[in-house]
């Protein structure tokens, strides 16, 4: 596979480091060894091609997106829980037996969105542990997925902060606690399409198609929608926060698949990287 001459350099440049021991090794060749620790350099500077990587560094790449796929498991159960208590909220009465399951969707949604930050702050850290993951391959979509992540966090911590102190009216405060950890996901979101998609690129699976960006569209459709109906139809804001809270599914749902597709190329080109190397 042909090597992205903006993303790769044969050798390490200035500023890349041992991946055990720190060592500065700019200018060794990928094919030998740390002259501090034995390491293999190819374990801290990688290829373009992820074929060509070292089994330590596809580990590396592993564990990024096993955190990603946690973070979107908890915003997948935190919207679904919160659809679920709003939908049932909407029907009340009529609901009969089935209105319990309001207050224990509503603890589990609201619970799995206090600890979302936490797994983006998880990711971040992730994506930050390569010594060289400012300089490798794969670079460019890294820095803006990590640009995204503390973008995100700062939006809902900002947002659970404002909804302590009580801004909003009971009427418009379950529709702005929605849009603002909707709005909060949202870098996050592309920033991991756009690192997803380089990687496939880089594990030569470039025909990999994902619905995740097409999710988006009828997803932020149906926010604007919602939210106009709450402030400007009358709609009743349960109803409003359902269908938010249902749209931000489709590219949740999206995002799962290249995730998954992500991993299952890593891992298996992980397993014969270790088989070539044993």
């Amino acid at each position: 596979m042909a090597a992205d001459p903006e993303r790769y350099q044969p050798t390490p440049p200035k500023g890349a480091q041992c991946v055990r021991c720190g060592y500065a090794l700019v200018g060794l060749e990928r094919d030998g060894v740390c002259p501090e620790c034995g390491t293999d350099v190819s374990a801290s500077w990688p290829a373009w091609a992820l074929e060509d990587c070292h089994a330590a560094y596809l580990d590396h790449v592993r564990k990024e997106f096993d955190a990603i796929m946690m973070a979107v498991m908890g915003a997948s159960v935190s919207f679904a829980c919160l659809a679920v208590a709003s939908f049932f909220y909407v029907l009340g009465a009529d609901a009969r037996a089935w209105f319990q399951v309001v207050p224990f969707a509503g603890m589990i949604g609201v619970g799995s969105l206090v600890f979302l930050p936490l797994m983006l702050a998880s990711v971040w850290q992730q994506l930050s542990r390569h010594p060289n993951s400012s300089l490798a391959p794969g670079c460019g979509p890294r820095r803006s997925l990590r640009l995204g992540l503390l973008a995100g966090i700062a939006v809902m911590v900002a947002v659970v902060v404002m909804g302590g102190m009580g801004p909003f009216s009971m009427q418009s405060g379950l529709m702005a606690c929605v849009l603002g950890v909707s709005a909060a996901l949202l870098w996050p979101a592309l920033g991991t399409l756009r690192y997803s998609a380089a990687m496939l690129h880089r594990a030569g699976r470039t025909s990999a198609r994902s619905w995740a960006m097409g999710g988006l569209t009828p997803a932020l459709g149906l926010l604007v929608l919602a939210t106009l109906g709450s402030v400007g139809w009358g709609m009743a804001d349960a109803w409003a926060a359902f269908m938010a809270l249902a749209a931000m599914l489709l590219p949740v749902a999206g995002l799962w698949r290249r995730c998954t597709a992500v991993l299952g190329a890593v891992r298996a080109l992980q397993a014969e990287a270790e088989r070539r190397e044993a």
